[in-house]
């Protein structure tokens, strides 16, 4: 089967599955705005999502990204990725127990700084996810890849409704994270046939963190980019306003993560096929490449433009019936993350060819710049202008990372 027609078809499945799965999130989201949490709750699952999320960034070691490049078997690794794995949702959970109170201190939410220590419950559970489950992608075996993900994302958003209509607790968030991950673990041992071992080799570990550094310091400023804003929200406003954000960054994410970051994930593998099939890169090799992205560029841009604009003509009806009334504070915000989702979707796109051609410091570079020029906005904006500064601020640095991928892109091939 020809390249296109591989990526044709994996994210043929991919997207409806996704699409299914992001319509349960929305109803979630729904929901629980509706009926259950207000914004406060929201702005403080969100507080706790984001330590986690720091904590996860600053031990990544891009061993899921490695394996996949790698053109050697993924068994050859598996039991150090398992057993670094492991050790690393330890050392993330202790870290949390250890900082929650502190943390809660910063965001202004001491009472609540138990549900911030519960959550290192979460990384303890996701170290003992089997690494193996990368073959999926690195096999190129799209439909099992995309299954194994709806079934765990369908799983944990299912039972989080549930529990907050029975506990009607923000534990529900947890106890549902908690029981996605359960099943996670056991899909990735029953998914595929390599199965890890607590074996940890020295020299394995140091060519995985090796070719991983580029990956981690990408993912680091990725994160920072992502969640700065989030941080000085909390932080500089209050956490009612955070999730009002929050809320809205969700929602204006939702063509980005059902159309680009699936195409993301097919197109990457196949890159590096292409890559493997010569030593080095010929012009027909290079060619195959750039033409392979641009149909997928212009494919996820007549995709997700028609969303931004609904989003950004319509926020106001939008923001009323999936959210509420006590939700129109998100209305202006979501008209600027519906142009920031647009932008980060299609900057996004460039980063399975380098990661492909091993280029991955191009991805820290644009990620870097991009952090930059929110960093350099997001005070200002958000004393100003509030949850809409901090919009515009992410809208800024997704704009300046854009033209930057574009000329690496250029450079490469």
């Amino acid at each position: 089967m020809g390249y296109t027609k591989q990526i044709i078809k994996g994210f043929s499945w991919a997207a409806v599955l996704n699409a299914i799965a992001m319509g349960i999130s929305l109803i979630k989201i729904i929901l629980l705005s509706h009926f259950v949490f207000g914004p406060v709750e929201f702005g403080v699952f969100g507080v706790g999502v984001l330590v986690l999320g720091i904590l996860e960034l600053i031990t990544e070691t891009g061993i899921n990204i490695f394996l996949v490049q790698e053109s050697e078997p993924i068994k050859t690794y598996l039991d150090t990725a398992w057993a670094v794995s492991i050790m690393r949702g330890i050392t993330i959970a202790l870290l949390l127990a250890l900082f929650s109170y502190p943390i809660a201190a910063f965001f202004k939410i001491t009472n609540n700084w138990v549900f911030i220590l519960a959550f290192s419950l979460v990384p303890i559970l996701r170290g003992f996810i089997n690494p193996a489950i990368a073959s999926l992608q690195k096999d190129l075996k799209f439909r099992q890849d995309a299954t194994y993900r709806f079934i765990v994302s369908a799983i944990e958003d299912i039972s989080i409704i549930l529990l907050a209509f029975i506990t009607r607790s923000i534990f529900a968030f947890i106890f549902g994270m908690l029981f996605g991950v359960l099943i996670e673990v056991i899909i990735t041992f029953i998914f595929v046939e390599e199965k890890p071992k607590l074996n940890f080799n020295n020299l394995h570990f140091k060519k995985i963190v090796a070719q991983g550094k580029w990956v981690t310091l990408a993912q680091i400023f990725d994160y920072l980019f992502e969640h700065t804003d989030d941080v000085v929200v909390g932080r500089l406003l209050n956490v009612f306003s955070l999730g009002i954000y929050q809320n809205s960054y969700i929602l204006s994410s939702l063509p980005e993560n059902a159309i680009a970051q699936q195409l993301g994930k097919i197109t990457f593998p196949i890159y590096v096929q292409m890559r493997e099939d010569k030593q080095s890169l010929s012009f027909h090799d290079k060619k195959r490449i750039k033409r392979a992205f641009w149909r997928s560029f212009w494919s996820v841009f007549v995709m997700i433009t028609p969303f931004a604009l609904i989003m950004f003509f319509f926020s106001d009806p939008l923001v009323r019936i999936l959210l509420g009334e006590k939700w129109l504070a998100a209305i202006p915000v979501l008209r600027i993350l519906a142009l920031f989702g647009t932008t980060r979707a299609l900057t996004n796109l460039f980063y399975p060819v380098f990661l492909a051609l091993k280029k991955q410091q191009f991805i820290t570079n644009i990620t870097l710049i991009s952090w930059i020029f929110l960093g350099i906005f997001i005070f200002p904006l958000t004393k100003m202008y509030g949850i809409s500064g901090a919009a515009i601020s992410a809208l800024v640095g997704s704009i300046a990372g854009l033209p930057v991928a574009y000329f690496y892109f250029k450079k490469l091939l």
